[in-house]
């Protein structure tokens, strides 16, 4: 039986001078390897993930400020807000709920009741409720926004049901760098109601607003119930979730570099590995004339 009692490894070096096929297949191979999976990553038009996507329950909380319009047949409009108070609703309940307990509300309830005169029958609705909304998890995002519904019906109505979502609708990415505050301006003072399209205007023009999704309503037709005084009382009941949104955001540089790397890193790898047999096979095989130097190690 024999045993092994000593080994030394041996390395053989292949040498050949600058100006040599040799080198220039070895620049070549080493240019590979750096500048192909660019190339690759680039074609496939994911090199820099310049924008992303994460998900949060944003922070909502109600203004308590308002601005309802009731509109008759007769081209009539009957107005009541919080900014003066000859235009109180006569009724106005707010429940703002926290089911998860998470410090972040969940939902909104709203009843709103006025009385109007019974001789002029209300055919649409319109109301108008700021909220301020907030992100903070990657982003650092407030504004005031808008929850606004309106409705319109053939049919004279008594009440109105509205139960929907509220949304956050982006038409460009948020920018990260800072806290943003760019819309954190009040929307609505004394004089929207008599402003309604530059309301219109400049909510549009936002890059961040927020909007009903999902919207369900139940217009409730005029009953002949009325009192002795000739009005009668409408009634506005609005139903709101505050559900997970997606947030689109601009991702910084760092963030930028770290994508790159994990895509770059995997294709180098690989064709490391290829180049790296490549070289074996020439070098080895005498295809391109070298040196070959045996190089043991120092015990």
């Amino acid at each position: 039986m024999v045993y092994n009692v000593f080994s030394i490894p041996v390395v053989y070096k292949y040498k050949a001078h600058f100006w040599s096929e040799a080198t220039a297949l070895h620049f070549f191979l080493l240019g590979l390897n750096i500048v192909l999976p660019i190339v690759f990553l680039h074609e496939t038009r994911d090199m820099w993930k310049k924008f992303d996507v994460y998900r949060e329950t944003p922070s909502i909380e109600f203004k308590y400020q308002y601005l309802v319009i009731f509109e008759s047949r007769n081209s009539n409009s009957f107005i009541c807000d919080s900014f003066d108070s000859k235009h109180y609703c006569q009724e106005f309940q707010v429940h703002e709920s926290d089911t998860d307990r998470d410090d972040r509300y969940d939902s909104l309830t709203i009843k709103i009741s006025t009385v109007l005169p019974v001789n002029e029958p209300i055919y649409a609705v319109h109301v108008f409720l700021p909220v301020e909304f907030k992100v903070t998890t990657v982003c650092w995002f407030q504004m005031e926004g808008l929850i606004m519904t309106s409705y319109f019906s053939f049919h004279p109505g008594s009440s109105l049901q509205v139960f929907a979502d509220l949304q956050l609708h982006q038409k460009t990415p948020l920018p990260c760098t800072e806290r943003d505050l760019t819309y954190n301006a009040s929307l609505l003072n004394a004089n929207s109601k008599n402003e309604l399209p530059k309301l219109f205007a400049d909510y549009n023009s936002r890059n961040a607003i927020t909007r009903l999704i999902n919207e369900q309503t139940i217009w409730m037709k005029t009953t002949h119930n009325t009192n002795n005084t000739g009005f009668t009382t409408f009634t506005i009941d609005l139903h709101l979730r505050y559900p997970e949104q997606e947030i689109i955001y601009k991702t910084t540089f760092w963030q930028m570099i770290k994508w790159f790397l994990v895509q770059y890193l995997p294709v180098v790898g690989i064709l490391f590995v290829i180049c790296k047999r490549v070289r074996k096979f020439v070098f080895t095989n005498n295809v391109i004339s070298t040196v070959q130097m045996i190089h043991s190690s120092k015990y």
